[in-house]
C-alpha cells in the first residue's frame, strides 16, 4: 500500500493531464527513484513515498531530472544548512523571525482550485533592513517544505508569488546580494518540485532594478517570461489574480496575516518531528561519484546586467 496522501478529482486530472502521471506504474516509478537514492554513496535522502513522488510529479516524471533535482536539494541543506536545514521549528530566533509574518501562503488558491498563492510583505524593521535575509529566508525555506509534503494545490497547480515592495529601503535590498540570489534561485528554481507559476511585484522602487538585474540573468527563460514588475499603479494584475485573491489589506479577501500565521503555527507543531529529521539527510561530497561541485563558480558573481521598465 502507498503512503501518498489523495487527492481531490480535480487535482488529479491536473496530475494525468500535465504532470505525465500514470496511477499504475507510481509503485515502479518510486521504487526506481527510491533504488538510485540508496545506491548513490554520496546521498543520504529522505525516502518517504509523499517526498518522492512530488519531485516525480514536479519533473512530470523524468526520473533524471527528479534524480538532479534531490541530489541539489540536499547538497544545498549540507553546504548552506543555516538557510536550508532547518532542524528546530521552536528554536527562539526562528520563532521570533516567524511571527514577523514576512512570508505567507494565503488560504485560497488561485481561482479557488489553482495554484497556491504566496504573498511577501515588506514593513517595519523588515523593510528597513534591520532584520538579516537569510534569516527571513530560512523560515521561508522552511515552510516550502512543509508544502512539499503537505499542499497539494502547490504541490501539483504550482506557486504564484507576490510582493508588495511599497516600504522596502536601499539597506534592506542591499541584502539581495549576488551569492544570495544565486543560492535561492538554485534552491526554488532548481531544486525544489514546486513549478513556479508566476512572480509579481508591486510598488517596486527604481532603485531596485539593480538587484532585478542581477536576478533575471540567472533565471531560466521560463521563469523570466513569468515575472512581472509593477510600480504604483498595478491595475492589470487583476487580469491574472483577481482582486478577490488577494490578502484583506490590499482589498481583498484572502486572508488576514494574524489568522494566517495563527494558522501556520498549527502545521509548524505537525511537522515538528520532520523538521528534526532534517539533521539526518544531506551529502558528503567526498563521497560524490566523478567530478566534485564547482561551489565558488556556482556561487560566484556571473551573468549580464539589465534595467526593466515598470509597468
Amino acid at each position: 500500500m502507498l503512503h501518498i496522501k489523495p487527492l481531490s478529482n480535480e487535482l488529479q486530472q491536473v496530475a494525468l493531464n500535465e504532470l505525465a502521471e500514470v496511477p499504475n506504474r507510481i509503485p515502479n516509478d518510486l521504487q526506481a527513484l527510491r533504488t538510485w537514492i540508496e545506491q548513490e554513496p554520496h546521498l543520504n535522502a529522505r525516502l518517504e513515498e509523499q517526498f518522492l513522488i512530488q519531485y516525480l510529479r514536479g519533473c512530470k516524471y523524468s526520473l533524471e531530472r527528479a534524480k538532479a533535482k534531490i541530489d541539489l536539494f540536499f547538497t544545498l541543506k549540507s553546504k548552506f544548512p543555516d538557510l536550508f536545514n532547518v532542524s528546530d521549528v521552536n528554536e527562539a530566533k526562528f520563532r521570533k523571525i516567524n511571527s514577523y509574518g514576512f512570508g505567507l501562503p494565503l488560504p485560497q488558491p488561485l481561482n479557488d482550485n489553482g495554484p497556491r498563492i504566496f504573498f511577501f510583505k515588506f514593513e517595519g524593521d523588515i523593510a528597513k533592513g534591520l532584520i538579516d535575509i537569510e534569516d527571513l529566508f530560512c523560515v521561508l525555506n522552511a515552510m516550502h517544505e512543509i508544502f512539499l509534503m503537505d499542499d497539494p494545490y502547490a504541490c501539483i497547480n504550482g506557486i504564484v508569488y507576490i510582493l508588495d515592495m511599497k516600504n522596502i529601503s536601499i539597506s534592506m535590498a542591499s541584502q539581495f546580494t549576488p551569492s544570495f540570489l544565486r543560492k535561492i534561485v538554485q534552491f526554488y528554481e532548481k531544486s525544489l518540485p514546486l513549478r513556479i507559476k508566476a512572480v509579481h511585484l508591486l510598488n517596486t522602487p527604481g532603485f531596485f532594478h539593480s538587484v532585478l538585474s542581477i536576478l533575471l540573468p540567472l533565471l531560466s527563460e521560463k521563469l523570466r517570461q513569468r515575472m512581472f514588475v509593477y510600480g504604483q499603479t498595478y491595475d492589470n494584475l487583476e487580469e491574472k489574480v483577481p482582486k478577490k485573491y488577494l490578502p484583506l489589506y490590499l482589498g481583498g479577501e484572502n486572508g488576514a496575516r494574524e489568522q494566517i500565521l495563527k494558522d501556520f503555527d498549527k502545521k509548524w507543531l505537525e511537522y515538528e518531528n520532520y523538521f528534526k529529521e532534517n539533521a539526518n539527510y544531506g551529502t558528503h561530497e567526498l563521497l560524490r561519484p566523478g567530478k566534485p561541485i564547482d561551489f565558488d563558480s556556482i556561487y560566484g558573481l556571473g551573468g549580464s546586467f539589465r534595467i526593466l521598465d515598470v509597468d
